[in-house]
């Protein structure tokens, strides 16, 4: 099949910024516990750094709906982003990394929602899967390339974290650029009210939010995981492996998108994300019960599938849940809802990673069971108009 020129181009421009994003995220979790972080330490810089941009989600993604030009927020979003990243080669402490971080989600806060619609409206009717599967392929490339450069220049020119940061910010500007090629349609927009576009959601997506904000309060991401792995590998091998399996993690998320995307379009999204929910319960219980490097390699491969499948599904769902002229607004609602949950998600995983690992997981598998439940409950319909 043919991809649209915009989803083209949002996605060369989601692979460059992944590929800075992902130069420093597989050295964050160590770059904390270097400046005297802690496991809560690192859960509140991950949950927080999310729950700060809940609101402008939503807000984002209203100002969707009802400004033509959504390419601006787009690249403003990119422009905010770019500029923390920068900053975090200046970090002298945990705090200063809260800040930083929560800096850089608040770009992305910007333009998720116009991205998402951006990307919705250009794709072909029924093939909303196969759009969202492309641009997350382009996504996890880049991120598999941020992080085998970060690779290389950790232990084979031996930069330092903040020298390093200090390169992933300069190139996160680039990823600019090619917004100014994105297309606009010529549709009016129309003038319509926070509440009446909150209130005109539809109770399928509403429960399908509800569901998928359960299982975001224990998708408490891949830092733990990352950790966790540390402790299979010798001193010299510490920071090294973990890097290298985090490669391993954003390759099999790559792989598995735009094909995933694809077959969502064929025999539905609730089938795969249910699968990508179980998925995740047997990645849990693989960190809680084996360390051997071939199991770790093999739950990093699976993590991979549920971080694209759980990701590129969800949002599709929402795009197939909401009418035309108020997707922005959906799109808002699902990623501030799941927002919303990262704090209280990262704030317990984190209590519970010091007090025992195990416990983390554990949680992980709980909300898991029940946000399958819920997602049962969901009727899957076609896509609105």
């Amino acid at each position: 099949m043919k991809i649209p020129k915009n989803i083209v181009v949002l996605s060369v421009v989601s692979f460059i910024n992944d590929i800075s994003s992902k130069i420093i995220l597989p050295l964050m979790p160590f770059f904390i516990l270097s400046l005297g972080g802690t496991g809560l330490a690192v859960g509140l810089i991950s949950g927080l750094s999310e729950s700060i941009v809940s609101f402008m989600k939503i807000g984002s993604g209203y100002l969707s709906d009802r400004i033509k030009h959504k390419r601006f927020l787009v690249a403003l979003g990119y422009f905010v982003s770019a500029f923390s990243k920068l900053l975090f080669a200046f970090a002298s402490s945990w705090q200063h990394v809260l800040i930083f971080r929560s800096g850089e989600r608040t770009g992305k806060g910007i333009r998720s929602a116009p991205v998402d619609v951006l990307i919705s409206k250009s794709s072909e009717k029924g093939k909303k899967g196969a759009g969202f599967g492309f641009h997350r392929a382009f996504d996890s490339a880049g991120a598999v390339l941020g992080s085998l450069i970060a690779l290389l220049l950790f232990f084979y020119f031996h930069l330092s974290f903040q020298q390093i940061f200090l390169i992933a910010g300069i190139l996160a500007f680039f990823s600019i650029i090619p917004i100014f090629f994105v297309k606009e349609s010529d549709e009016p927009v129309k003038k319509i009210s926070f509440k009446k576009g909150i209130s005109s959601l539809s109770n399928p997506l509403k429960l399908f939010v509800l569901s998928s904000a359960v299982f975001a309060l224990g998708n408490f991401g891949y830092m733990f995981f990352v950790l966790r792995s540390q402790e299979a590998f010798s001193l010299g091998l510490a920071i090294a492996m973990p890097i290298v399996l985090y490669t391993v993690f954003q390759l099999s998320s790559s792989l598995i998108s735009f094909p995933a995307g694809k077959l969502s379009d064929s025999v539905g999204q609730k089938k795969l994300l249910l699968f990508s929910y179980f998925l995740y319960i047997l990645t849990n219980l693989g960190f809680i019960y084996f360390k051997s490097f071939f199991a770790l390699i093999l739950l990093f491969i699976v993590f991979g599938i549920v971080y694209s499948l759980s990701d590129s599904m969800q949002r599709t769902f929402v795009s197939n849940l909401s009418s035309e002229k108020f997707k922005g607004t959906s799109l808002g609602f699902y990623h501030s809802a799941i927002a919303l949950t990262a704090l209280p998600g990262g704030l317990i995983a984190g209590f519970l990673w010091d007090f025992s690992q195990e416990y983390t997981f554990w949680f992980g598998i709980a909300t898991t069971i029940l946000a399958i439940v819920l997602l049962l409950a969901v009727k899957e319909q076609i896509e609105l108009k």
